[in-house]
């Protein structure tokens, strides 16, 4: 695929696309944007195991405060919840202990921008 047809298919895919409700969501803000980015670039629970799921905790620390405040990032962490961009599950060990993964609608889509993004990356080094 040439550098036309791949631009074309990034806008088609990830600029025009406004059947996507995660897309709008994360295009809001950087801190919505590094939040969907850091939960989607972990490894699936069903593969790898729960472990490798984030935590709020996790999150907070991944991200400089000067981005986004702990209350910005539970903030933002429920209403992925609450519009189903994100299942959060409990820890066995630590019932209050909450795990957030991406939602199986979203993961092929997000798996898509992710390879695009990278592929980018690469042309540039």
């Amino acid at each position: 695929m040439n550098d036309f047809q791949r631009g074309h298919q990034f806008v088609r895919d990830f600029v025009l696309d406004r059947s996507n409700d995660l897309k709008e969501f994360m295009s809001r803000s950087r801190l919505n944007a590094l939040i969907i980015i850091e939960v989607g670039s972990r490894p699936m629970a069903s593969s790898k195991g729960r472990e490798n799921l984030y935590s709020f905790e996790e999150l907070c620390d991944a991200i400089p405060r000067q981005i986004g405040s702990r209350s910005s990032v539970l903030k933002i962490l429920n209403e992925c919840v609450e519009r189903e961009f994100f299942i959060k599950t409990s820890c066995n060990e630590d019932k209050r202990f909450r795990q957030y993964e991406l939602h199986d609608d979203y993961k092929s889509w997000f798996d898509k921008y992710v390879e695009y993004l990278g592929h980018e990356r690469k042309e540039v080094k």
